[in-house]
């Protein structure tokens, strides 16, 4: 016993140490959290005074948002942490300073900021000026569209604001008034412009509280023609704006009207049951545009659809057709992290004239998908048709399709372009760009499209295309290299290719207008009779230009051969068939002129032989060649030692043998046989 009341009085000690040093532990603890608190105190004592303020308004100084904003706050007078009043103050871009108030005064309580609230008691101005409007640098950092705190605001009050010319075309002045309390479950905006001298006029007003069962929208736009309003959007013609109903937040029904100088351009019926809110009217906005625009909107376009909106998640699909054109969009927007939800839209072109006035066709329908980040969303596209044509030129099974990421502009974007068949072109050149197909990137801006190198291929071609679009003028300029090998023309043999085209609008704006040069070098004459005639295989050489009537002219055409030699100018016409005038020598007839006429597998050939034959005497001999399915039948005529002549007959040019001359008849001087 005596030992285990030893032992025991042995161990306490060593627990009462321990008790004591935890003990002081937690008392440090809490003399230093207090240290903290005292010092961190101080320090907002400290930044609530005069050198404090300085500090605050260097480091605003200093500071520059994402999109190029820069602040400056010449004094800091009162308290910051509750009333205070900002002196000089102006906020600045890369261009300079475009907004300046010689005093701000602000109310707030930033201790809200700890319940994830900004909450502004009152924030008004005497004065600002407005000298125009902020070029703002774009930014791949973007915050949410709908901010995920509280906000409130009091009172928001400009008594004069001053808007300099470079906002409007010229200077005015007006002034502005303001609430809002945005929170969970409820929203409370208010505000009211106006411009002085019967300027425009704004009132809006939105007070949605679902647990009250209120939902109050008000909102009218009253803007003279040349006003603020219509300069701000970029117009000179006078609005009317305004958008109201009735109902609670589980039921409300509303309407919208916007009129552009005195005339109905829009009408809407509104809708809101149990917060999936519903749009559904007419839209002419036809007389205020041009071009294809204008074409595409006449006479209306008629808009539906419905969403929701719920965790700042916009939910919905929204739909538009006029006669010419139907569009639907599905699918969700997150303005709380500004990311597209599996975004669908399908267009189909009902009426092809309507955006191109050569242009016809039937099922043209594009189908673009967006997914991710606002800035840097997964694409994908694809356009189809199974028949299109600009003027003759058709377009069979066309597809177009691409795949990629936005970025900032300028941006690349996949092509990848193939049709069946080319119609319109000639049985040879539709047989040559059977199967076409392009493929590259294309750099495009808001206002250009631009693509370098594309690679073009079809069954019989190969080659690069550039070109470029100006997306506002409609101008365009495409530039073609191709080349075609071993290519075979019945008749004639095998031949390569090779041409240098550029495209551009022909005039007076419509169509298209083609120049370049094309090389044709013969790999493999068939037809013995034209083998006989250039002595081996044949080279040719010519300027080329199509206009808008379709019809392909030669000029500087040049026809080289070992024993043959041409020079001449002709045309291709719509149905394929060439007229070609030529002059030259043949090194055994002498001196030719040749006019060549039909399709250039089987041409009809009327030559002039000035001396063909000096034993002879033949003098100023015209062959005939008219195509038949053995060869040609000829007709010859001319002078000679016995008189004037005439002959007609064959050549006959059978597959792999040497060609016939079969005469039917030959008169002379008198002779015949």
């Amino acid at each position: 016993m005596a030992d285990e009341i030893a032992s025991g009085v042995e161990a306490s000690p060593p627990r009462r140490l321990r008790r004591d040093w935890a003990r002081r532990l937690i008392d440090e603890l809490l003399a230093l959290f207090v240290a903290l608190l005292v010092l961190l105190a101080a320090g907002l004592i400290l930044l609530d005074t005069a050198p404090g303020h300085r500090f605050i308004v260097d480091q605003i100084g200093r500071l520059e948002t994402s999109s190029g904003l820069k602040f400056h706050i010449g004094r800091i007078d009162g308290s910051i942490f509750g009333k205070s009043q900002l002196r000089n103050v102006s906020v600045a871009d890369a261009r300079g300073t475009f907004l300046t108030s010689p005093e701000i005064e602000l109310d707030w309580s930033p201790g809200a900021w700890l319940y994830n609230s900004l909450r502004i008691e009152r924030v008004t101005a005497q004065r600002v000026n407005l000298v125009r409007l902020p070029k703002l640098k774009p930014s791949t950092k973007r915050g949410p569209i709908l901010p995920g705190f509280d906000i409130h605001v009091g009172e928001l009050r400009i008594d004069r604001l001053d808007i300099g010319k470079a906002v409007s075309g010229q200077p005015r002045s007006g002034r502005l008034r303001g609430r809002a309390d945005v929170r969970s479950g409820r929203a409370l905006v208010e505000l009211a412009a106006l411009v002085n001298n019967g300027g425009d006029r704004i009132v809006f007003r939105l007070e949605a509280e679902p647990d009250r069962n209120r939902f109050d929208l008000t909102t009218r736009v009253i803007a003279p023609a040349n006003g603020l309003v219509p300069a701000m959007i970029g117009t000179r013609r006078a609005i009317s704006l305004n958008i109201g109903g009735g109902g609670s937040w589980t039921r409300w029904r509303g309407n919208a009207a916007l009129d552009l100088s005195g005339r109905p351009t829009a009408r809407f019926a509104l809708g809101v049951d149990r917060g999936r809110y519903r749009l559904e009217g007419k839209w002419a906005p036809a007389p205020f545009l041009s071009g294809k625009l204008q074409r595409l909107t006449t006479p209306v376009v008629n808009i539906r659809g419905d969403a929701t909106l719920k965790d700042r998640i916009l939910d919905g699909q929204l739909a538009a057709q006029s006669p010419a054109l139907r569009a639907i969009a599905k699918g969700a927007v997150d303005l709380g992290s500004n990311r597209y939800r599996a975004i669908r839209l399908g267009v189909d072109l009902i009426r092809p004239p309507a955006l191109f006035p050569n242009m016809t066709g039937k099922g043209v329908r594009l189908l673009w998908t967006l997914d991710g980040p606002f800035s840097t969303a997964d694409y994908s596209y694809r356009l189809t048709s199974p028949g299109v044509k600009f003027d003759d030129t058709g377009f069979v099974d066309l597809r177009a399709e691409g795949r990629g990421r936005l970025s900032p502009w300028p941006m690349r974007v996949p092509l990848r372009l193939q049709a069946r068949a080319i119609t319109g072109v000639g049985d040879v050149a539709g047989a040559i760009l059977a199967n076409p197909r392009l493929e590259g990137w294309l750099t495009i801006t808001p206002k250009l499209v631009r693509g370098e190198d594309l690679k073009l291929t079809s069954a019989k071609m190969n080659g690069k295309m550039s070109m470029l679009i100006d997306l506002v003028t409609g101008r365009f300029e495409v530039l073609v290299s191709g080349a075609m090998t071993r290519y075979l023309i019945p008749g004639i043999g095998i031949v390569d290719v090779v041409t240098d085209l550029k495209v551009v609008p022909g005039a007076p704006g419509h169509g298209s207008h083609v120049t370049g040069t094309a090389k044709a070098w013969v790999r493999r004459l068939d037809n013995s009779f034209f083998r006989e005639l250039t002595g081996g295989l044949p080279r040719i050489e010519t300027n080329l230009e199509r206009g808008g009537d379709g019809i392909v002219h030669f000029t500087n055409l040049q026809f080289y051969s070992p024993k043959l030699r041409l020079a001449g100018a002709g045309q291709r016409f719509r149905d394929g068939t060439f007229h070609i005038v030529a002059a030259g020598r043949q090194a055994k007839y002498g001196p030719v002129k040749m006019v060549l006429d039909g399709h250039i597998e089987r041409p009809r050939i009327d030559l002039l032989l000035d001396r063909p034959n000096d034993a002879l005497g033949i003098r100023a001999m015209r062959l005939l060649l008219v195509p038949n399915p053995a060869g040609f039948d000829y007709r010859a005529s001319g002078g000679s030692r016995l008189g004037p002549f005439t002959s007609n007959g064959r050549i006959l040019l059978p597959p792999n043998g040497p060609s016939v001359i079969a005469i039917a008849a030959l008169d002379a001087g008198g002779a015949h046989a």
